[in-house]
């Protein structure tokens, strides 16, 4: 017996045809006489070469088509189509799409079928920098066919394509998509006829682009006008770390970009990241993030801010932590402690010791109660040390403290959050006086628009500093 063509399924069942595996009838041993006789209800074989149109085992069919044919029968198949519409709910023409893409050395009897439609198959590629992709280039259909058609632009290494929606008028059944290749060559559909509009602007990752054009099984076509041109494949724009920046010098191979985070914030990854490999641009490593660490050190400390910890996800995270901080400032040096923020859970405790010995002096203490000094605290020598307990830590509950170095026989720096000040003396000395001024949409409350520094033996303001709310 002879064997038979392997065929390829492309394209989807456009009308309804019930089970298709009704249509599969296992192929009997012996002469191919009366194969018609295979076909139930009186159907016929139907291909793109000829009635015979055998399925193996072997056969790609398209991801649209494994719900109807969960698996092929064993051994090689005849497709019958249905003649009857009674039976089978309506016609069967442009039930499938076949294109046959290898032969066997021994090919079977060739049945021409008068009633296929024929396909019409183009392939276009393009490699000029810049160019139009156009429909109206296509020659004519024959009447009762259909197109198929690919048009690939490929460019020069380092490049990418960028297409240009000019005009698209498509009619409901035909297909134009947009489709690109990832970097590890995998094929990405960038945009389909649903979503293109006149203007878009569609860019490839690598330096390959290609769009695929069918028209309908009636063979009707639309029109539709692509224009392309090169662009230099660049690095993604890196995101920004949350409660941190990132500023970037270039997003072509060589430029650089630097992270940093916020007062209070470290930088967890690398601070610099650079653009590598000029044909397919890709930053040297991930971006860092920028966390609120539990407990350090601070040496020589002069401005800066302690902030609960920042939230552990992930199966090893606990939520029980106690989290200490130790800051010195220079020698002769004293820290002013100022409350920007504290919203402690029930069973939070933050604690504030004027010295880093166990028995320094309680600056402040959440679980005793009392007043929040949101004015601040001030260390009697050059130390200070933070313990903050909690059991379940998170972004809406926790403090934030900024602390400054000043010397002695001088005030502190005020601070002054949503404001600003003025000084008569940025030393800071006894007899400084600073005005406040809060940014638009804020006004002064509980606290006086000015203060001054007083008293040469322990220098400190005469008031606390305002709020701007």
């Amino acid at each position: 017996m002879s064997s038979f063509p392997v065929i390829n399924i492309l394209v989807g069942i456009v009308a309804t045809v019930g089970d298709l595996h009704s249509l599969l009838t296992p192929l009997q041993e012996g002469p191919q006489e009366g194969l018609q006789s295979l076909c139930p209800g009186g159907g016929r074989l139907w291909g793109q070469e000829g009635d015979l149109v055998p399925l193996h085992q072997n056969s790609t069919i398209e991801a649209n088509l494994q719900p109807l044919v969960p698996s092929l029968p064993s051994g090689p198949c005849i497709l019958c189509l249905p003649e009857c519409p009674s039976r089978w709910g309506g016609g069967y023409r442009g039930l499938l799409y076949l294109e046959r893409v290898e032969k066997q050395r021994h090919e079977s009897p060739q049945l021409v079928d008068q009633g296929a439609q024929p396909v019409q198959s183009c392939t276009v590629n393009f490699s000029d920098p810049e160019g139009y992709i156009d429909s109206s280039d296509d020659p004519p259909l024959p009447d009762g066919a259909f197109l198929h058609c690919t048009y690939t632009v490929t460019v020069y290494t380092g490049y990418g394509v960028e297409l240009q929606v000019k005009s698209v008028n498509l009619s409901e059944g035909e297909q134009l998509s947009i489709r690109g290749v990832d970097d590890r060559g995998s094929l990405l559909v960038l945009a389909n006829q649903t979503l293109l509009v006149e203007g878009q602007v569609i860019r490839s990752p690598t330096n390959m682009l290609s769009v695929f054009y069918r028209s309908t099984p009636e063979g009707s076509m639309g029109v539709f006008q692509l224009h392309y041109q090169i662009f230099r494949l660049s690095c993604s724009l890196p995101k920004r770390p949350h409660f941190g920046e990132v500023s970037v010098l270039d997003l072509l191979p060589g430029g650089t970009a630097r992270f940093h985070c916020h007062m209070g914030y470290h930088l967890q990854g690398e601070p610099l990241l650079t653009c590598l490999n000029a044909s397919l641009p890709v930053w040297s490593g991930r971006e860092p993030s920028c966390r609120a660490l539990c407990g350090g050190t601070v040496k020589n400390a002069t401005v800066g801010r302690v902030l609960s910890p920042s939230p552990h996800h992930g199966p090893n995270a606990t939520q029980d932590r106690s989290c200490s901080w130790s800051l010195e400032a220079p020698k002769d040096q004293r820290l002013h402690l100022h409350l920007e923020r504290l919203a402690l859970g029930p069973t939070d405790r933050l604690v504030l010791w004027s010295g880093l010995d166990a028995g320094s002096v309680v600056l402040f203490d959440s679980g005793r109660g009392g007043q929040i000094p949101f004015e601040g605290v001030i260390s009697e020598g050059p130390a200070v040390r933070i313990q903050f307990i909690t059991d379940q830590p998170n972004h809406n509950m926790g403090f934030n403290i900024r602390y400054e170095a000043f010397e002695r026989g001088h005030c502190y720096e005020p601070y002054l959050q949503n404001g600003n000040f003025t000084t008569s003396d940025p030393l800071y000395s006894v007899g400084a006086v600073v005005q406040f001024t809060c940014d638009p949409g804020h006004s002064l409350e509980q606290g006086p628009p000015v203060i001054e520094c007083i008293s040469a033996r322990d220098p400190y303001w005469n008031d606390t500093e305002p709020l701007c709310k």
